[in-house]
């Protein structure tokens, strides 16, 4: 997809919207689409370095959240 536009929510319901020159999508080939819906999605550099994101994840503590400079 190009020219893409992402939409993400804050922690206050504030909307931050990120413009993508393109972005890639990947479905998986077996089993059915809502099996996924839990699992964590890949989070590529180009929107972390775009967007201009730091990415806090602690396995340990079960987080994850995004953090904008």
């Amino acid at each position: 997809m190009t020219d893409v536009t992402v939409f993400l929510r804050t922690e206050t319901d504030e909307i931050v919207s990120v413009s993508l020159p393109s972005i890639s999508l990947l479905w998986p080939t077996k089993g059915k689409p809502e099996e996924y819906e839990a699992l964590p999605n890949v989070i590529g550099s180009d929107f972390l370095t775009i967007g201009q994101f730091a990415l806090h994840f602690n396995p340990s503590e079960g987080t994850a959240f995004l953090e904008r400079k």
